[in-house]
């Protein structure tokens, strides 16, 4: 599935920006449909994944990103 040799697996890419906000779980936010770029390690393993359009500005904040 991480090579993308799987054309039946669709991975779509959620995050939050911390695990808690006003003392409950974070809201999940919607980021697209990512592209696999590269992976590390063994256990646990880092995946890098590469989103065809940026991230939407409305998003930004929620997720960190700045300029």
């Amino acid at each position: 599935m991480l090579s993308g040799a799987d054309d039946k697996a669709r991975v779509h890419l959620f995050v939050r920006n911390g695990k808690l906000r006003n003392g409950k779980a974070a809201p999940l936010l919607y980021c697209g449909r990512p592209e696999f770029e590269s992976w590390e390690g063994e256990g646990p393993i880092t995946v890098t994944w590469r989103l065809s359009l940026p991230a939407p500005e409305h998003l930004r904040p929620g997720l960190g990103i700045t300029g």
